[in-house]
């Protein structure tokens, strides 16, 4: 099973990559480099960025391991590495690992269901 970023939210950060590149793009035509152009061109990075992420970002749970990818960093946790689930609305989903730190999980989609799965999934096992 694998949690994603909404395609809702993946569509509107590509837009705003793809509506502040080409202004980027044409502002640089017209009216050649100032700071606002500049400006425009790193609200481009920022959001090609944010596309990027939000594109490679997921939980997964693989038939042994919990398998995280958030802010371009990649995290694995073995079933028998972790001990306990949390969530409270309001608050993303925590797992807490057998040393006693708790790691939060990125809020991607319906974080009670990735909750209740990840139960699932540590009494599988």
């Amino acid at each position: 099973m694998e949690f994603r970023q909404s395609r809702w939210l993946v569509a509107a950060v590509g837009l705003g990559a793809a509506f502040s590149a080409v202004g980027f793009v044409a502002l640089v035509k017209m009216e050649g480099l100032s700071w606002q152009v500049w400006l425009l061109g790193g609200v481009a990075v920022v959001f090609a960025l944010g596309l990027a992420d939000a594109t490679s970002s997921f939980v997964r749970l693989d038939h042994d391991a919990l398998r995280i990818r958030s802010n371009f960093r990649c995290h694995t946790f073995g079933r028998n590495e972790l001990v306990e689930v949390s969530w409270a609305k309001g608050c993303p989903v925590s797992v807490k690992v057998v040393s006693g730190t708790w790691v939060t999980l990125p809020p991607l989609g319906d974080s009670s269901a990735m909750a209740n799965s990840i139960r699932a999934w540590l009494r599988r096992g």
